[in-house]
């Protein structure tokens, strides 16, 4: 018996020609994992909260989801609290208390429970999940990463048989959402809770995932076990590759020839044509065991190369690639923290913008912050101590660093939202900022007319793909849609510099390189741009120079290639498996060149 059975499920939103849900069937059995990936928009949100009733969006539905055989639409909503849980992208949603414990005990309250019974569930839920040390916190002072582990372990103190996660670490850093898929993989091995995760980021989860499904346009385009899906996507080129892990990326960018295909996947293999996110077969009788899908997989892997081959110097290549890239990348002036300029640091803080543009100043310097100083009330801990740096004109930055580090109040603090109470912002031009929650920014009942209401221009409204969306309610869309309307709105208002905080939350690859060109095309113009970002490999892609903030402060501030190869956690996968064996290897493209171009 089928613990989930999904039989033809469409599902159309009202108003709406094109459903957003097509034919959709698949079966999960007690205890499996299920990833599913798939473009911006594709349907993956829609999919999940119509496996939860109580958050199902209104629409026209046919087909069936079934649980333990029983029809979900007939359960009762106590049932369906026992049956299936769901954990939301954003951790604000889903906390409703004031403090742990009672965000604990909520759940089993508003369903009826013993006092006794709730306070022993609580007790070993807040030990499952090591909550005990922060169990008496307000909500309201808890880390990212801390908010989204106890929207987890309140949606599990009830006990659910499956798990619904919907891109439940888009919003953590990486240590932050290791720990999280840590806690979601004891509750899958340890609970035996079965698990739908959908996910653009798939490093931490398809090496233990026991499935894979690509969606595109609301189609399941191909559903199958993880190995069989991602050597398809891999050796066809699918659309999705950009999904997969880094590592897996640098196997397939690395190139095979016959001799190596048929290594790959066995003499007896049965190598499938066509893309998995097209429509493709899932894979069948294909065995791609060796395709890396973490970094011990990706060691392995790199290490026989090197060993097969001999004599590759991967060392001087290396050093070839970045002395290109060298002389590519504008060399960032990284700054002295000693060495600044400015007037008006007292006790009271100051924060000072100007018309005039950095273009033609003899420093070039656009953003420059003094000794400043922040908290959010009177008696609360500083967020901000005593920080200073500047940012030339025409670069592009990234801040990133821990939950909580100070990352997006710094932007609040470059736009002008909130002033320091101590120390001098000075900024020189127009600034425009995407908020981590884009919803702020929406005024208007159709996206059509919060674009018109905001002057959007047609070339940006094109690049972030809006031109399917005008007639929706900006509320009704996506994570990923929101997002793009959102930067949208931002690029459009031709300010000297954008801040802005997470942008490639809930965007797939081929919006991530959009919205990449985007930055590219506004440095081109001599515009600023500062992200604040946990997407690790868009920031290599991308960023001049990289800021990490620790404990209010700065920690660490590099040009981009130097910032990534010389850490351990704040870094990219392909650094972590290859950067002993290929030192500065920071993307997927870094291995393929290493093994290809150091060969003697």
């Amino acid at each position: 018996m089928h613990q989930i059975q999904i039989e033809n499920l469409t599902f159309k939103y009202p108003g709406q020609e094109e459903p957003a849900l097509k034919d959709i069937s698949l079966t999960l059995e007690e205890g499996e994992v299920l990833c599913i990936c798939g473009e911006t928009g594709c349907g993956k949100t829609t999919l999940l909260r119509n496996l939860k009733p109580a958050i199902c969006p209104h629409g026209e539905r046919s087909g069936h989801i079934l649980v333990s055989e029983e029809d979900i639409g007939s359960m009762e909503l106590r049932q369906q609290t026992a049956k299936i849980g769901f954990v939301m992208q954003d951790p604000e949603n889903q906390i409703v208390t004031d403090r742990v414990w009672h965000e604990l005990a909520f759940g089993l309250e508003n369903l009826g429970m013993d006092p006794e019974k709730i306070r022993l569930r609580v007790a070993e839920t807040a030990g499952f999940f090591g909550i005990e040390g922060w169990y008496e916190k307000s909500t309201s002072s808890l880390s990212g990463g801390q908010k989204q582990i106890l929207s987890l372990a309140s949606v599990m103190v009830t006990d659910p048989e499956i798990l619904v996660l919907d891109e439940p670490v888009s919003r953590l850093d990486p240590v932050s959402a290791g720990d999280f898929i840590s806690a979601l993989r004891k509750v899958n091995k340890e609970l035996g809770t079965t698990v739908i995760i959908a996910e653009h980021r798939l490093e931490d989860i398809l090496d233990w995932a026991d499935k894979l499904g690509v969606m595109k346009r609301g189609e399941m385009t191909a559903s199958g076990p993880v190995r069989e899906i991602v050597g398809c996507m891999t050796e066809t080129g699918s659309s999705m590759t950009e999904a997969l892990p880094q590592i897996t990326r640098a196997y397939a960018s690395a190139g095979t020839d016959s001799e190596k295909v048929r290594d790959t996947v066995g003499d007896e293999g049965e190598k499938i044509e066509g893309d998995p996110a097209d429509g493709a077969d899932s894979g069948k009788g294909w065995s791609a065991d060796r395709v890396p899908l973490n970094v011990t997989e990706g060691r392995a892997w790199i290490r026989s190369e090197i060993e097969r081959s001999g004599n590759i110097d991967t060392e001087r290549s290396m050093k070839a690639i970045c002395d290109i890239e060298n002389q590519v990348k504008t060399d960032s002036d990284i700054v002295n923290h000693e060495e600044e300029n400015i007037k008006g640091t007292g006790e009271e803080g100051v924060y000072e913008m100007t018309s005039e543009s950095a273009a033609g100043k003899k420093k070039n310097e656009q953003i420059i912050l003094k000794n400043i100083w922040f908290r959010y009330a009177r008696e609360a801990d500083d967020v901000v101590r005593d920080l200073s740096f500047r940012i030339e004109g025409g670069s592009v930055v990234a801040l990133v660093g821990g939950n909580g580090a100070g990352k997006s109040t710094l932007l609040s603090l470059m736009a002008g939202t909130n002033r320091p109470y101590r120390g001098k912002v000075k900024v020189r031009g127009s600034v425009s900022k995407l908020p981590q929650e884009p919803s702020l920014l929406f005024t208007e009942d159709t996206v059509g007319a919060d674009l018109e209401s905001k002057g959007s221009l047609t070339e940006y409204i094109e690049a972030f793909g809006l031109e399917s969306l005008m007639g929706r309610h900006p509320y009704d869309l996506s994570g990923g849609e929101k997002q793009r309307l959102a930067l949208c709105e931002v690029f459009s208002t031709g300010a000297d510099i954008l801040l802005l905080d997470e942008p490639t939350k809930g965007l797939d690859g081929e919006f991530r390189e959009r919205l990449r060109s985007e930055i590219e095309k506004k440095k081109s113009e001599g515009k600023t741009v500062v992200i604040v970002s946990h997407d690790m490999e868009f920031c290599c892609r991308t960023v001049d120079r990289c800021i990490m903030m620790f404990g209010g402060n700065i920690a660490a501030d590099a040009r981009t290639r130097d910032f990534f190869s010389g850490n351990s956690f704040y870094t990219t996968q392909v650094n972590r498996a290859a950067g002993k064996m290929i030192p500065g290897a920071i993307l997927p493209e870094d291995i393929a060149g290493a093994l290809h171009g150091g060969r003697g």
